[in-house]
């Protein structure tokens, strides 16, 4: 017979068959992923591309209506300064005609006026002097053997300078070097204007995710503040109610002192106290009847006769029992206790670990929280089937013969 662990194992390995293999294979069915990819060769869901095709469009969206923006913006400006331009020839050429205007008619005056008349006749006969003493003084020049030598040297040495120069042009234009060196500096600068525009762009990043850093910074600070606020507030209240409460008590505990006499009655066979007793030992060759709520016994060791123990006596008289019953090992402040108990509402045994003491009457309701312990037996069987252990289970899962689970 097959334990519990075997069974599941076979029953799960049944299952793992009708997965799909990570080496690949047909897929027949829908696939959901549960985010969206991180790799070059990630899958994507098709809202994914969906989503990244109308974030694209909506930039390109935002790209050209800024674009058209700064188009009109300048089709405005040059309208503008076209405007601007015509009237200012306008009035350029109202100035100008108003300029021509009154020179003609000082010209005019001028014309008319006799004295003017004779200067510009005194002028015109010593322009004509000094042209025909020019026209001497270069007729001497280029007579003079020495003056045609001067300009002719002087041509063949600019003629010279300038085949010279044509020449060194003519050789750096075709020096691979000299190509080389434009080449390179284009570059350069092509790369120093692409790496500064990635810098400022990196800059603005920086700014605003340090921007944004800050503002959650200052948010998860205050939000901090003020749930540490609200806790001692919280805690300064306990503690309020906790001295009021201690007050009270010792206040009752002063009273019942001041107030209790204590009696003690005897007739030879019995005795009855109306305060504390109390002895090094006490025999008690009949029995012991405890009244009380409480019984507190500070030993070291209990050894009990009895085989079986009844607990929760009492129980019995109602048609139904309301009250968990078993047992409560305290292990300290530090530590839940742990528990052995009949769980009541629930009709089952249950091993626990809970803040619940034993003067709880029900486990779960004064303990919401109240945790399965572990239980380490060496075999475990349900309704006669062994549940078996680890190996069983994997002894399924591989397809393994049948076995007893031991």
């Amino acid at each position: 017979m097959s334990s519990i662990f075997q069974l599941i194992g076979q029953k799960t390995k049944a299952e793992l068959d009708k997965k799909l293999d990570l080496a690949g294979g047909s897929l027949t069915g829908a696939l959901t992923l549960n985010a969206k990819p991180s790799a070059a060769l990630g899958a994507a869901t098709k809202n994914y591309v969906d989503d990244e095709l109308t974030s694209a469009n909506s930039n390109l969206q935002s790209s050209i209506d800024a674009v058209a923006a700064d188009l009109a913006s300048e089709i405005t400006r040059a309208g503008s300064a076209e405007s601007t331009n015509a009237s200012n020839i306008t009035a350029e050429e109202t100035a100008r005609t108003n300029a021509d205007n009154a020179l003609s008619g000082r010209l005019d005056t001028l014309e008319a006026d006799p004295t003017t008349q004779t200067l510009l006749t005194a002028e015109e006969t010593a322009r004509t002097n000094a042209d025909s003493a020019l026209s001497g003084r270069l007729d001497t020049l280029e007579a003079d053997p020495t003056t045609q030598t001067l300009l002719t040297a002087e041509e063949t040495a600019r003629t010279s300078a300038d085949s010279a120069l044509s020449g060194r042009l003519d050789t750096l234009e075709a020096d691979p070097t000299t190509q080389t060196l434009l080449s390179a500096e284009a570059t350069a600068r092509a790369s120093a204007d692409t790496t500064l525009q990635s810098n400022i762009d990196s800059e603005a990043a920086t700014a605003r995710a340090a921007e944004q850093s800050n503002a959650t910074a200052i948010s998860d600070e205050a939000t901090t503040a003020r749930a540490a606020e609200q806790a001692n507030a919280t805690a300064i209240t306990a503690e309020e109610t906790r001295a009021l409460a201690a007050e009270a008590s010792l206040s009752s505990d002063v009273s019942d002192l001041e107030t209790q006499a204590g009696s003690l009655a005897a007739d030879g066979n019995s005795a009855s106290f109306s305060g504390d007793v109390s002895a090094a030992n006490i025999v008690a060759s009949g029995n012991l009847t405890v009244q009380g709520t409480t019984t507190t016994v500070d030993t070291v060791n209990i050894d009990i006769k009895d085989s079986i123990m009844n607990v929760s006596k009492g129980a019995s008289q109602g048609s139904n029992a309301s009250n968990d019953g078993g047992f409560i090992v305290e292990r300290g402040s530090s530590e839940n206790n742990a528990a052995f108990i009949w769980d009541e509402g629930d009709d089952k045994f249950k091993v626990l670990t809970t803040s619940a003491d034993a003067t709880s009457s029900d486990i779960s309701s004064s303990d919401a929280s109240a945790a399965g312990a572990t239980l380490d037996v060496g075999a475990l069987e349900i309704a006669g089937v062994e549940v078996g252990d680890f190996a069983a289970f994997v002894s399924g899962l591989e397809g393994g013969a049948s076995g007893s689970g031991a």
